[in-house]
């Protein structure tokens, strides 16, 4: 059973549409006593960090999500998910995440670029990963935010995008991993990518 974190972040439906399309039943996850029926966790995510990783707190999912991770079963983050999967974000004055992937958040430079870093754009594998399996080489995703990782090792870097620089659009560290871009809204190559997941067991 594919589990959806729901804590107020925006984006569930079409995230849940997604697993439905691609074969996979799946819950929404509202206390964490919901987690013991999951197989495999999507953190969703639209909005502001420091306010999710608040509402993640006050609901007291941070030491059930710590069981789940180190149970070895698949999560999966999108977009402001993956960010909460880091170590902190200097949206909401440094906020800190979760943690499980050493790195940071950081804005990106209006002078440079246009923000936010918003429609289509390549990813390029850096690292092999099994949920790129089967997806077209640079293939192009569907991005929405104004945030973008930093200072995450090489190791678990399995692809970048460009926009101002080359930052990482999907990393991973053993069963978790987390994509910048929203796969639930990137077509066919998405929609591969969240089947990938829902068959994944976590290894790689």
């Amino acid at each position: 059973m594919i589990g959806i974190l729901k804590i107020g972040s925006g984006n569930i439906s079409s995230v849940a549409n997604a697993v439905y399309i691609s074969g996979f039943d799946y819950i929404m996850v509202e206390t964490p006593e919901d987690l013991e029926e999951c197989s495999h966790l999507i953190l969703p995510g639209v909005g502001h960090f420091a306010t999710a990783m608040n509402k993640l707190r006050q609901a007291s999912f941070e030491q059930p999500l710590q069981v789940f991770k180190r149970s070895g079963k698949p999560i999966l983050g999108i977009c402001l998910g993956m960010q909460m999967l880091l170590t902190d974000s200097e949206e909401g004055e440094h906020s800190k995440g979760l943690d499980y992937i050493e790195g940071e958040i950081r804005r990106f430079s209006d002078e440079k670029v246009r923000v936010p870093h918003a429609g289509w754009n390549e990813i390029h594998l850096r690292n092999p990963h099994p949920l790129l399996e089967d997806i077209k080489p640079n293939s192009d995703m569907y991005f929405v935010h104004s945030f973008r990782a930093v200072n995450v090792s090489k190791k678990s870097v399995i692809a970048t995008t460009h926009y101002q620089e080359d930052y990482p659009s999907v990393i991973a560290s053993e069963n978790i991993i987390g994509v910048q871009f929203h796969p639930e809204k990137s077509q066919n190559s998405g929609l591969k990518f969240i089947e990938n997941f829902c068959d994944w067991d976590g290894t790689c």
